[in-house]
C-alpha cells in the first residue's frame, strides 16, 4: 500500500522511533485531552499504527545541525481475530489542532483492513455529539453510548462493517 507523504506504517513487534515520538509528543498531539498515562497504556497493547511526522533541522547552541522528528497525528490499532468475524479495534486516534488528519488515518486503517482481510473496524469515541456525527460521516454506526461520570461527555462504541 502506498502511503501519503510523511505518513508511515509501524508495528509493535518491531522496534521503532514512532513509539518514542508518541511517548514524547503524545500529550500535545492529543491536544492534552487524553492523559499521557492512557497514551502509554495504549502503546503497550496495539498491533499496528500509522503516523504522520516530519524531520526538521534544528540549530543547536553550537550551531551544529541536529534533526528532530515532529509528529502531527497517529492512530493505534489492535487486531481482534475471530473465526467468524475479524475486527480491528482502533484504540487511539489523535491529531494536533488544525492537522485535519483524522479522515486520512481512518482511510489508511480501512485500506489495511482490506489488505489483511478483516471485516470490521470498531472504536470508542469520547466526546460530544459533534464527534459522534463526524464518525458517522466516516461510515461508523453507533452501537451503544454511556455517559461519563462527572462530565458532559459520553463514550460512544461505534463499528463500521466493511
Amino acid at each position: 500500500m502506498e502511503l501519503p507523504k510523511n505518513f508511515e506504517y509501524f508495528e509493535r513487534q518491531t522496534p521503532n522511533i514512532m513509539e518514542k515520538l508518541i511517548r514524547e509528543q503524545g500529550d500535545e498531539i492529543c491536544q492534552e485531552k487524553i492523559g499521557i498515562d492512557y497514551i502509554k497504556d495504549r502503546l503497550k497493547d496495539y498491533d499496528f499504527g500509522f503516523i504522520r511526522s516530519s524531520v526538521k533541522a534544528q540549530m543547536g547552541k553550537r550551531k551544529t545541525r541536529q534533526t528532530e522528528h515532529h509528529a502531527y497525528s497517529f492512530v493505534l490499532c489492535k487486531l481482534l481475530p475471530n473465526p467468524l468475524f475479524t475486527n480491528i479495534d482502533i484504540t487511539l486516534v489523535c491529531s494536533r489542532a488544525n492537522s485535519k488528519d483524522g479522515k486520512l488515518l481512518l482511510e489508511l486503517v480501512e485500506k489495511h483492513a482490506y489488505k489483511i482481510k478483516y471485516d470490521c473496524l470498531s472504536l470508542i469515541a469520547v466526546g460530544d455529539t459533534r464527534l459522534l456525527n463526524w464518525y458517522k460521516s466516516q461510515g461508523f454506526v453507533l452501537e451503544t453510548d454511556k455517559p461519563i461520570i462527572n462530565s458532559n461527555c459520553k463514550a460512544y462504541y461505534m463499528r463500521k462493517i466493511m
